[in-house]
């Protein structure tokens, strides 16, 4: 029984995935991609937690933040609540926030409003499946497996240029409909003060074929003179609404 149970278990999480080309899984992912409905108008709520560390990667301070975010042609952030936890103790700094924010719309430019939405949402500047980026990069497929008891193809991307815009990265494809449900992705170049930095990205489909951001991470470390710093980000987003909702 134990042996037949191994045998089912390496048969769903994909020891051998000889069962589609490469590159037939490419332009499977990017047919796929091709569905998926435009929309340049939306709203989200999410809850964002930024955890400074010390050198042993231990939580220090937890920043936490409940927010709406706005986009119509430029991006809004509401501040619906922000807390900072330091040993223990909670402090509301909800206000500060909502001046923070206030102070960042009025020096911000249009390009820079627009940029958050354009790297965050609609990810083309990170999933490296359309014609026109393919060529920067040299792909492989790994060992299948389960993500969250979802059977998926994993996809490995490596840039073959360095640059502070394209990533390697590792890709979870749903093997029934080609979505990509994860992106794992890490620099291909990173200025020298910048010791590690990696990205997760959860996504998942809306009714409509809207494909979204469904969570956020990061972890970065950076050793400049006069400060280092490292810290956790992770970014939650539910209860979109496309085109975007006034309430």
């Amino acid at each position: 029984m134990l042996r037949k149970r191994m045998a089912l278990i390496l048969l769903i999480t994909g020891s051998v995935h000889a069962d589609m080309p490469i590159d037939t899984l490419i332009i499977r992912v990017q047919e796929r991609r091709e569905i998926y409905q435009i929309y340049d108008s939306f709203s989200v709520r999410v809850i964002s937690q930024g955890t400074d560390m010390d050198r042993k990667w231990e939580p220090k301070e937890i920043t936490r933040v409940e927010k709406k975010i706005v986009y119509r042609g430029t991006r809004h952030e509401e501040i619906m609540r922000a807390v900072r936890i330091n040993k223990g103790e909670e402090i509301d700094v909800t206000e500060s926030f909502r001046e923070e924010e206030a102070k960042r719309r009025t020096e911000a430019g249009p390009d820079d409003r627009r940029r958050g939405f354009s790297v965050s949402m609609n990810g083309e500047e990170i999933l490296p499946f359309s014609e026109k980026h393919r060529p920067l990069y040299v792909f492989g497929r790994l060992p299948d497996t389960l993500l969250n008891g979802r059977p998926v193809r994993r996809i490995e991307a490596r840039s073959t240029v360095e640059s502070d815009t394209l990533m390697h990265g590792t890709f979870a494809v749903d093997k029934e409909t080609f979505d990509i449900v994860r992106a794992e992705l890490t620099p291909s170049k990173t200025p020298g003060v910048v010791k590690e930095m990696r990205f997760v990205m959860d996504f998942r489909v809306l009714p409509g074929n809207y494909f979204v951001l469904e969570r956020f991470w990061m972890r970065f470390y950076v050793n400049a003179i006069i400060k280092k710093v490292r810290m956790i980000i992770e970014e939650n987003y539910a209860d979109y609404r496309i085109p975007a909702s006034v309430s």
